[in-house]
């Protein structure tokens, strides 16, 4: 929950407009910010205590995908050094996507 309410302030704290914030704990807690939606998870999420744990995070964020990668890997150094964890990345893919190409269009 410390690192996905991290991530939010972070986001937040830079007045960057999130599309879309989402995570998925251990492939079946979702938790999800939208731009019309955006606050703090409370500590009434139930997880429960484990050795380990997965996160997958969609972050659909307007600014560069080299800010955005940044400030994750920030969060995340931040919550190792807070906590005395280790936290291993496995990957990250971070992008600008494409301007839409609609295949039809109504005339009106």
């Amino acid at each position: 929950m410390e690192i996905m309410n991290g991530i939010y302030r972070e986001i937040n704290g830079r007045k960057l407009p999130v599309g879309h914030l989402k995570f998925l704990l251990d492939g079946q807690t979702k938790v999800s910010f939208t731009a019309t939606s955006l606050q703090e998870i409370s500590d009434s999420l139930e997880v429960e205590n484990a050795p380990f744990a997965t996160l997958l995070i969609n972050a659909r964020v307007q600014t560069s995908p080299e800010i955005l990668s940044e400030l994750l890997k920030e969060v995340l150094k931040e919550t190792e050094n807070t906590h005395g964890r280790k936290i291993i990345i496995k990957s990250i893919d971070s992008f600008r996507p494409g301007y839409p190409k609609p295949r039809h269009r109504l005339a009106g």
